[in-house]
Parts: structure tokens; sequence; C-alpha cells
């Protein structure tokens, strides 16, 4: 236990962890209210950026961040402080400094590695008299007993006003930082996105928010569910509500003004509220990690448990950098390379054609693609995969034809042609399967399937139909149904409209989209 030191100065510590932001903060609010200095702190740690779901593209943008948070915080005449190391052992140096009287933070829904982590904080705040505060975020509900009346009252959660931004430090604390991490901290293969359009940093975060909601919000329900030809048809705020640029609390009070002002128009009504929705929806997937942790390593339904179990490494790697010689699936996966961000639509693709038509187990593929999400958010990242792995138990299963979705969404190969350069001489009329592209037509575009790009690794038809024999084998087990309902009780959405509640034809056969 340590001993408060009467000759150091008593202190409160705000730890900042996935909420980057000094407006709508009520850690920073609630701190403020004591007199005593405060001590803002963002800690690296290594062990978390060893994980197989990190990477450093997702470190970059958090650094943008802090880099920006930094400069406004030392505008209030008290800099971040930045240190690298295990949290317990950087509050341990603290208190050869300080007292530490409280520390501040916001709950996270993480990682296993992170509840624990927090569990450890928490303990030893415990166990050296320290107070540790941790307040909600979002629309997410600690130890939630039911979901029967979670929307209900996360409505009312943020419906509530937004926070205002903290005024002051009070005594500046001296405290020096340690350098960012270095490229050795990270031991994944995954390289740096180009960060052309998602830059960290709050002004960044708000620009692209109020330019969505002035006119880019019109694109958004036609041109939402395409391959992303311009940056302009989502909202992309995905990774500034990841890691707290932006709270939800204020895109919907946004979204409510801009609604107010735009009274009887039904297109802008239409636009908003399915963007709205999408928020609503982010909630309710990260509070399925909140209420059963385990997901992340486990089935939903445990009678997948030993799903997918084979492992195709050609598959695999063919998959990981886009050489499957499916046209979108690999210009998706090339695009997602290269920027670190895709849409949901091309998202669910990727891992639909992954789990069934590769049969790549989900906690493989789903910790590749973490690695290169930038805004990989755990609580919607581990529900999404195992929902397009047909590993719930209690969500229709679909498999998204990659040939069929190029046809409705990238007929003309406009996309495809970009990022897959192999293709780009190809005529529109054989884009979407060019190895059935003629002889002739070959020549002409100086094209050879197998050669010049790869035939497809897998027959769609055939693998689709083991896909199917495989989930009915799973389904059959005895118990299943029961199980389902379980499930639903504890993970499903209570909407209205839900038409998932058990298990049911639509479910077992399967979904050819």
């Amino acid at each position: 236990m340590i001993k408060k030191n009467t000759n150091l100065t008593n202190i409160s510590i705000v730890w900042l962890k996935k909420d980057l932001r000094i407006h709508d903060h009520e850690p920073f609010f609630e701190a403020q209210k004591l007199d005593i200095p405060i001590l803002p702190l963002y800690v690296f740690e290594p062990e978390y950026w060893k994980q197989p779901y990190s990477s450093i593209r997702q470190w970059k943008f958090i650094e943008q961040t802090l880099v920006e948070l930094n400069q406004k915080l030392t505008n209030k005449d008290q800099p971040l402080v930045f240190k690298c190391g295990n949290i317990l052992k950087v509050l341990t140096d603290f208190s050869n400094h300080f007292n530490i009287i409280h520390i501040f933070a916001h709950e996270e829904t993480g990682t296993m590695w992170t509840y624990k982590r927090d569990q450890q904080v928490i303990d030893w705040c415990k166990k050296n008299n320290i107070q540790y505060h941790a307040y909600p975020y979002n629309g997410v509900i600690r130890y939630l007993k039911t979901r029967d009346h979670w929307q209900k009252i996360r409505t009312k959660r943020l419906h509530s006003s937004t926070i205002p931004e903290i005024v002051n430090f009070k005594i500046p604390l001296k405290m020096k930082s340690d350098s960012f991490p270095t490229h050795e901290y990270f031991n994944h293969n995954i390289t740096d996105a180009e960060q052309t359009y998602l830059k960290g940093g709050h002004t960044y975060a708000q620009k692209i928010l109020l330019n969505f909601l002035s006119q880019d919000y019109r694109y958004y329900l036609k041109y939402r569910s395409k391959p992303p030809s311009n940056h302009q048809s989502t909202s992309r705020m995905s990774p500034y509500l990841t890691y707290g640029l932006l709270s939800v609390k204020e895109i919907y009070r946004l979204i409510q003004e801009k609604l107010n002002e735009s009274y009887s128009n039904k297109f802008v009504e239409h636009s908003l509220s399915a963007f709205e929705s999408r928020l609503m929806w982010r909630c309710h997937f990260i509070q399925k990690l909140e209420d059963q942790p385990n997901i992340e390593i486990e089935s939903m339904h445990p009678s997948f448990n030993g799903f997918n179990q084979t492992f195709n490494k050609d598959y695999f790697d063919a998959w990981k950098v886009g050489l499957t010689g499916f046209p979108l699936i690999d210009a998706s996966m090339r695009y997602l390379l290269k920027f670190g961000w895709i849409n949901f639509r091309m998202r669910a693709m990727l891992s639909s054609f992954a789990a069934y038509n590769l049969q790549i187990n989900w906690q493989v593929f789903g910790n590749y693609l973490a690695q290169l999400f930038i805004d990989f958010e755990p609580g919607i990242h581990f529900s999404q995969i195992q929902m397009q792995s047909g590993v719930t138990g209690i969500n229709a299963i679909r498999i998204y034809n990659p040939i069929k979705q190029a046809s409705e969404h990238d007929p003309d190969g406009v996309f495809v042609k970009k990022h897959v350069p192999e293709l780009s001489n190809i005529p529109k009329e054989w884009i979407l399967e060019p190895w059935k592209m003629p002889k002739e037509i070959q020549k002409k575009c100086n094209f050879v399937p197998g050669i010049d790009y790869p035939y497809p690794i897998v027959d769609f038809q055939t693998s689709s139909k083991q896909a199917k024999e495989i989930i009915s084998h799973f389904r059959k087990k005895a118990g299943f149904k029961e199980t389902s309902k379980k499930v639903y009780k504890k993970l499903g959405s209570r909407k209205k409209n839900n038409k998932t509640k058990t298990v049911n034809k639509n479910q077992i056969e399967l979904n050819f989209s």
C-alpha cells in the first residue's frame, strides 16, 4: 500500500482512453468540481499493441489526435501527460511525485485485455485508498439485467444535455511526458494507412461532421451500400466515435437541430433518420460485448464453437491481399489495405466470403480485419464478424454473392478498375467475371486469365452449398433452438420490427445476396 506524503501535492488524474476530447467529457467535468489540481493522462500500453487485433495504423490515428489534444490542454495551462508503459507502473511512479486522491475515467467496453486491465486499476486503487470514478460512455449501460428496457434508457441518456468543456485546471502540474512509440512496438505486418481523408484530431472530426450534416447527407441513402467511389457517400464518423473525439450524444444533438431546421422536408428526414438509426445500432452492438465479454473469443451460440476449424493457408493469404479472383472482393480488400476503412456492405461481404466460401474461422479473419480497420471498435467488430459468419444462432444467415453485389453496386466496374489495375482495360461487359472473357477479347485487352489476374480460388455456388450443409449440421444439434432463445434474451435487439427473435426457416435457408 502506498503511503500518502503530506509534503506532496494532492491531485486528481483524468485517465484518457477512448475519450480523446475535453468537451462533453464527464470525468473532466467532475474532476474540476474538486479543489485540487487535475493531471490529464494518456498511457501507451505496449502489451495492448501486441494483441492480435491492434496495429500501427490505429495508433497513428490516435497519435495525431493526441497532438491536437495536447495543444488544446496546453492552451488551458495544463499539457497532456503522455506515458509509455504498464498503467500500474505509471500510476505507482506518479505516487512518488504526487498524492493521488482520485482517478476519473470513462467506462470502457473493450477487449478482454482492456477489461482485465481496468479491473487491475480498480483493485490497485482500492488497495491504495484512491477513489476511482468511472462514468457511463454513450448509450452503453453497465450491469444491465435485461435488454427489455435498454432502448428506453439509452434514448433518455442520449437526449440529455451535453457537458460543458472543462474551464481550467486551477494549478498547473509539471510532469515530463515520454516520446511517442516507434515501429518496434508493433509486431503485426500491417502498414500504416494513407490518411488522406481519415485524419486524427477533433478539428478534422468536426469539419467532416458539419460537412456531412450540411450537404453530404444527401448522398447517404443512395450510396451508403455502394463501394466508396468517393469519400462523401457515408458520414465517416466511425473512427472519431471509436476514439471518442466526438460523442454520440453531441452528434445526436446536431442531427436533431438539422431536422428542426428542415421541418417537413421528407428527404432530409429520411436521410438523417437513417444515419441516426446507425448511431443507435452502434450502441446496441457495443452493449452486446458489455453484456457478454467473451464474444471476442467464443461464439455467441456455443454450438458453433467448433465451426470452421479447418484452415487453408493459401485461401487466407489470397484473401488477405485481394487476390481471390473475385473482382469486387479484391478491390474492397485492396481499398481497405490502403485506407484503413471501407463501408459496412463491403465489410460484410469480405467477412461472409471468408467465413462461408473460404471456410476460415471467424476469429482468424476477424483479427486480421480488426488490424486493418482504423476504426476498430470491439463491440461492433466481434458482433458483426460473428453475424456474418453465422455463429450467433439468432440472426439470418446471409451469404453475399460478390458477382451479384458487383452487378448491383459497381456494374461498370469503376471501383474495381480503380483498385484492381490489372483489370483496368477489361470491357465493362466482362468486368464482373473476367475469366469468362472470349479469347479474341483477351487478346485485344492484352489480358490472360490466371496470369494477369487469378482465376477464382473457389467456385462460389459449390462453396456456398457446402457452407449450407455445414451450417445445417450445427443447427441440428440437440438443444440448438433452446440455446438460441437464451442468446436472444440476453443479446437480441428488442426493436418492434425485429424478425429474428427465434430460429426460423429463413435462418436455416441461406440468403444469397
